[in-house]
């Protein structure tokens, strides 16, 4: 038998945590990435097996949690294994593997009747076959050579020889957050697309299949109570599974918005009662929102002030770096530099065997974009949305155009569309599969390294049948206000963060300023922003010199190249360069000028 026999979880609702899987060829040589091993180790995370399959190496790394990875073995020379939270039919942990081992032998692989973010590692005698969620919130990183694959990208970067920045991976990573349809900002350090099926053998192939996030057909004259049940079935189907299988032991990630509402809603209505758990001081008035929902509904609710925590001193930036670097994967959305908060706070949302769940991605059921109900070309969106930076906070290396274009490409890949124009339906399409794909999934996978998680609302079901409604449904949030009411009228009354319940229309105030947002031309919206935008200035504690100072040079040598640092003035921007200074540093990345 090619593969070790592990330990199985068998808790009430079992599932691989989120660990971390390191494929290399050429089994005798020696691991280039065993460095991030070590490390891992250092952090909480432990080597399970090594195993060989042909001429391909497979290590394993548990998750922050103790608990294995689930995997089946049908027969002597076949395994199956899931990381992350799967889901099929309904069914999760054991039974979920062996009910979809039996579809995919007889029939291939495809997401019908998945649920979750997730990686399947199928091993068949001396071939393995990778295949990630429906969304493609779960990545596989590769090196430049293709002989390294991992759901991990700090692995596959540890094991990179002389890496070097990619100038355009950078400004896309700094100014919007994330990496982008399949580049990362180190040169040549990828990620495969989503719907794809990688297998490894003698030959590396990797397939495309069948994507399943096309949207449904829906009439344009279909009414709101129409749109109401269509959306909510698979709605109910999703959240249904996730309180049967956990038997209700959720937390939800509260707010006074609509998406935290929608998913509590759904889970009074699956007959759950989770906890809740808010951010902010006592003042914020999301956290005063979810105290009265608490109470109103009877349920727990912690509260978390993060800015409350003592701040940190120099001395203690080298742990906190550290610790970031690897439970974070090497990068988060915001950047790596916080007050030490963080990491244990994403720890203890687990705590007592809960399942964490988030609303990211809610805004399939609302106008993302503000945009108008017509067609739109791709790079009208990149004005749009992605271009929220200063001209001032760049180095002569930036070419605007070459960002545009660069983001703007990704996007037609994501829809499966050259032509550059956008209907107004595929427009829609980008929120999911663009901003959801790249951005939200990010926090979706790192949140995993701590333990089960759901973003229930990053289901390729519910983007499906979400994308053909009518924009003019989803302004002023009125379909997602009419979906809450029509499952629990009484959170439907409470109070929200827009100053109305959503069972009254929206205020003219709110009607005004949702219009005036949709009006805005795509190609002024980055003049406005930077009319708007204020200086935010001086930063956090833990971005100040003397804490830079004890982690990298805080004259950024590396990123000068990029930006004009003492320009930036937005936090989290500031941040994201930080960060890639501090890898940059801590890995010998250096400055590529293309």
């Amino acid at each position: 038998m090619p593969y070790s026999q592990g330990r199985v979880n068998r808790q009430r609702i079992e599932r691989g945590y989120m660990s971390f899987y390191l494929l290399e060829r050429d089994a005798s040589a020696q691991s280039p990435a065993a460095p991030v091993i070590s490390l891992a180790q250092q952090h909480g995370f432990t080597p399970s097996s090594v195993d060989y399959i042909g001429s391909w190496r497979l290590t394993l790394c548990h998750g922050l949690d103790p608990a294995t990875l689930v995997r089946i073995d049908p027969d002597p020379d076949t395994v199956l294994i899931a990381i992350g939270t799967f889901f099929y039919q309904g069914h999760t942990g054991l039974s979920a593997l062996r009910l979809y081992y039996n579809y995919w032998i007889k029939n291939g692989p495809d997401w019908r009747d998945t649920q979750g973010h997730f990686t399947l590692i199928l091993i068949e005698k001396e071939t393995i076959s990778l295949l990630c969620d429906g969304l493609g919130s779960h990545k596989i990183y590769h090196d430049p050579l293709n002989r390294c694959y991992s759901n991990s990208f700090l692995a596959i970067l540890t094991g990179m020889r002389s890496p070097h920045f990619d100038p355009l991976g950078v400004y896309e990573y700094v100014f919007a957050g994330a990496q982008y349809g399949g580049r990362s900002f180190i040169e040549d350090l990828g990620f495969f697309p989503a719907n794809h099926l990688l297998e490894l053998g003698d030959t590396v192939s990797l397939t495309e299949l069948p994507a399943p996030t096309t949207p449904e057909d829906i009439p344009d004259d279909i009414s709101l109570d129409e749109a109401v049940a269509y959306c909510l079935s698979p709605l109910r189907d999703s959240i249904g599974h996730l309180a049967r299988g956990t038997e209700g032991q959720l937390r939800v990630s509260f707010s006074g918005g609509y998406d935290s509402r929608m998913l509590l809603a759904l889970l009074k209505e699956a007959g759950a009662k989770p906890e809740l758990y808010v951010y902010g001081p006592d003042h914020d008035l999301d956290v005063q929102i979810a105290h009265k929902v608490a109470k109103a509904e009877g349920l727990t609710i912690r509260q978390v002030d993060k800015r409350a925590v003592k701040k940190p001193e120099p001395d203690d930036m080298p742990h906190i770096l550290e610790q970031s670097l690897v439970a974070f994967d090497g990068w988060k959305n915001t950047g790596l530099f916080d007050n030490g908060s963080d990491v244990p706070d994403r720890r203890t949302r687990h705590e007592s065997g809960y399942l964490p769940l988030n609303g990211g991605l809610g805004e399939i059921y609302r106008n993302f974009f503000n945009l108008h109900d017509k067609s739109y070309r791709s790079l009208d969106v990149v004005n749009a949305f992605y271009r929220m930076y200063s001209p001032r906070w760049v180095s002569d290396v930036f070419d605007s155009y070459a960002y545009m274009a660069d983001m703007a490409q990704a996007m037609n890949r994501q829809i499966d569309d050259g032509s550059g124009m956008l209907s107004s339906r595929q427009t829609q399409m980008l929120y999911p599969l663009f901003r959801g794909r790249f951005w939200t999934a990010r926090e979706a996978e790192i949140n995993q390294r701590f333990g089960p998680m759901a973003f229930p609302y990053l289901e390729h079901s519910l983007i499906r049948t979400a994308a053909g409604i009518p924009l003019g449904l989803k302004n002023n949030g009125r379909l997602q206000a009419a979906m809450i009411c029509a499952i629990s009228p009484s959170l439907g009354s409470l109070p929200t963060s827009y100053g109305f319940p959503f069972n009254q229309p929206p205020s003219l105030s709110s009607r005004i300023d949702s219009l005036k947002s949709r009006l805005r031309p795509t190609g002024l919206r980055h003049k406005l922003w930077n009319l708007a935008h204020k200086d935010q200035r001086p930063f956090a504690t833990e971005l100040g010199h003397r804490h830079l100072k004890a982690v990298i040079d805080p004259a950024m040598p590396l990123m000068k190249h990029y930006f004009n640092i003492d320009a930036i003035d937005d936090a989290d921007c500031f941040n994201r360069v930080a960060t890639l200074e501090y890898l940059g540093q801590r890995f010998g990345i250096t400055a590529h000028q293309r």
